[in-house]
């Protein structure tokens, strides 16, 4: 068998433009793609609004008496396990009428709110550490003492890292 050398050659050279046509679409394909993962999405907010409403179900749909809760163990007390709130700081006051406070009770590390406060004075100055914003909600929430019958006022503060 005779080959062609110009026909083998002819061959080799359309390979050869054949592999650089796929590796440009690779290439094109791979950056376009890395565009829509490279921004960075900050959901540590909504997880602190998801996390107060929970909370706020927790003593209102669920009627679980406030009274009962431990100073220390509010998301323990609301059906959370531990592996679960290592990222979480919950603070929980129940105020009455005129504003005093009933009861406070909390669970994770409260050390972490310096985080939030160096957040909020330096945000300002250093766009960088935009990212890097710890999640922070706080809302009231009309409640009826089970006991007296009066309404009281649950304040729910959460706060995530990480």
């Amino acid at each position: 068998m005779k080959s062609n050398k110009k026909a083998v050659m002819g061959e080799t050279v359309f390979m050869m433009y054949r592999l650089i046509l796929i590796t440009l679409i690779a290439l094109a394909v791979l950056g376009v793609s890395s565009v829509f993962y490279s921004h960075y999405i900050l959901v540590r907010p909504a997880e602190a609004l998801i996390m107060t409403r929970q909370i706020a179900d927790c003593f209102t749909l669920e009627e679980k008496n406030f009274e009962e809760v431990e100073e220390r163990k509010v998301l323990s007390f609301c059906g959370y396990e531990e592996k679960e709130i290592e990222r979480f700081f919950v603070k929980v006051n129940f105020l009455d009428n005129s504003g005093n406070i009933i009861k406070s009770v909390y669970q994770g590390d409260d050390g972490a709110m310096w985080v939030k406060d160096l957040y909020e004075k330096q945000k300002e100055n250093v766009k960088s550490i935009e990212k890097y914003a710890p999640g922070y909600y706080l809302s009231e929430y009309p409640l009826y003492n089970k006991n007296n019958g009066e309404e009281i006022i649950m304040k729910v503060e959460v706060l995530v890292n990480e």
